[in-house]
């Protein structure tokens, strides 16, 4: 069966509690899926989000984000009788996240109520102790509750009273609900022929079970603030590069435990996911470290990262793992190498190589993802509106087409040319730029916040792209 991905982020699925979930609408996506010969689903990180809204910010690398519960399953299995839904229902054009999740955790809190009343702690406290990272990320955000939501190195309160228990086992409830719904999610689209792409950042938050838990792992201050933060240099998305802000890892005591942090993360998500996409693959050769104290990215330094020795130790764990290297950017010959070296397939992004792709300029390795641009490119109809005039006749002639079915043409020549292409949700709604889903090294209310009303105009491109 050919290969044919769809990127599209849990959160923009249609749904009637702010932004989308694990329900019945993310089941319906996977038929669309299906019913239109697309074999594989990518999904960004799944990870709670914290600064910016960005997935790649997360809380912790093993929890889910709470926000992306199917409130329904609570209603089904009678944890919401007595409380009216209705006048909770709301379907914005963008995702409010404040808004979000202030109404899901009032019907979250509820549910648990209800739930303790019925079956008591004894399952919650079995499933913390099957898995441990949950445990943890339960307790961090336990402290984060009772001290206002600040960052763990300005907690002032760790007492492990009755607040904390009750955030403690409200947490872990909703990690066990999000699982469960989770799996039977990827079981349905498994079984539809549909696999699922996750997504696993290469460094993880400051503010985060991962670094409170694993403090020797990381290059902090005394204080716990990051003494390096990660990034990357001045190039075509920023002229002042990109701080990030995450945290650098201290790759000596890494190296010491065999990067057991590292591995552990991949091994999970290869539970959850059947295909990763390495994020920021070429921190794996070299990464780019930044002094905590800078405002921009414009005075860090490459430093030597990890590199083959972490990819024996990984695929000796665990033989068969499927990857995909995210190697975009100012890359040197060092991360292809790297890359090829292990067979990982890398990415071709048209927006920044079709013009040099028609003039014979560059070429791909049959072994590539090829996208029209990820979540932290233009839109389709963005990049097209902002070439040249030459530019722009010079697609029309390549593809034989005019501007009113150019969006439809590139997409087309996406599936009909390349053997691993995966397509955008904003490609196939052909939305403007003002709709795209990330720009990157920067804070707005914009970002992660595309969301669909319902899947008409999404079935009725899809259908338009298939009858031709």
């Amino acid at each position: 069966m050919k290969f044919k991905g769809f990127l599209c982020p849990i959160f923009s699925l249609p749904n009637e509690y702010g932004n989308g979930d694990f329900g019945k609408e993310a089941f319906f996506f996977v038929d669309i899926l299906k019913k239109y010969h697309f074999t594989a689903w990518q999904l960004l990180p799944l990870n709670p989000i914290s600064y910016g809204n960005s997935p790649y910010q997360p809380f912790s690398s093993y929890a889910f984000e709470e926000i992306y519960i199917d409130i329904e399953d609570f209603q089904k299995r009678g944890l919401l009788i007595g409380f009216s839904l209705e006048e909770y229902k709301f379907n914005e054009e963008r995702i409010n996240y404040n808004k979000s999740k202030e109404v899901r955790h009032t019907i979250y809190k509820y549910a648990f109520k209800t739930y303790v009343e019925q079956n008591g702690f004894d399952e919650l406290d079995k499933f913390l102790k099957k898995n441990k990272h949950i445990k943890e990320f339960a307790i961090f955000m336990a402290f984060k509750d009772k001290n206002n939501q600040l960052p763990f190195n300005k907690w002032e309160d760790t007492n492990y009273d009755d607040e904390f228990s009750y955030f403690y086992y409200y947490h872990a409830f909703l990690q066990m609900f999000l699982l469960k719904q989770y799996l039977k999610l990827k079981k349905y689209a498994n079984q539809n022929g549909i696999k699922l792409i996750g997504d696993i950042p290469f460094y993880v938050g400051l503010d985060s079970s991962d670094v409170y838990f694993n403090k020797k792992y990381f290059l902090l201050n005394k204080d716990n603030t990051a003494k390096y933060i990660a990034g990357v240099a001045p190039d075509y998305f920023s002229k002042t590069g990109q701080r990030w802000g995450n945290p650098i890892y201290n790759f000596r005591a890494l190296k010491e435990d065999n990067y057991s942090f590292l591995i552990d993360r991949i091994l999970y998500s290869s539970k959850m996911y059947d295909i990763i996409r390495l994020d920021h693959f070429r921190a794996f050769d070299s990464y780019y470290k930044i002094k905590g104290k800078e405002e921009t990215a414009e005075h860090g330094k490459w430093v030597k990262g990890p590199g083959s020795a972490f990819f024996y130790e990984l695929y000796k764990q665990k033989p068969n793992l499927k990857l995909i290297a995210e190697d975009l950017g100012d890359v040197t010959p060092s991360v292809f190498k790297l890359r090829d070296k292990f067979n990982l397939p890398g990415m071709n992004i048209l927006e920044f190589n079709l013009i040099a792709i028609i003039n014979n300029w560059v070429s791909y390795k049959p072994n590539t993802i090829t996208y029209i641009g990820t979540h932290d490119n233009d839109t389709l109809v963005g990049y097209f509106n902002s070439l040249n005039e030459n530019d722009q006749n010079l697609i029309l002639s390549y593809l034989k087409t005019d501007k009113d079915n150019v969006y439809k043409a590139i997409i087309k020549y996406l599936f009909n040319n390349y053997r691993y292409p995966i397509v955008s949700i904003t490609d196939v709604l052909y939305l403007p730029s003002e709709n795209r889903i990330n720009y990157p090294s920067t804070l707005n209310e914009a970002n992660w916040s595309l969301k669909l009303k319902d899947f008409n105009i999404l079935i009725k491109n899809l259908e338009e792209l298939n009858d031709d």
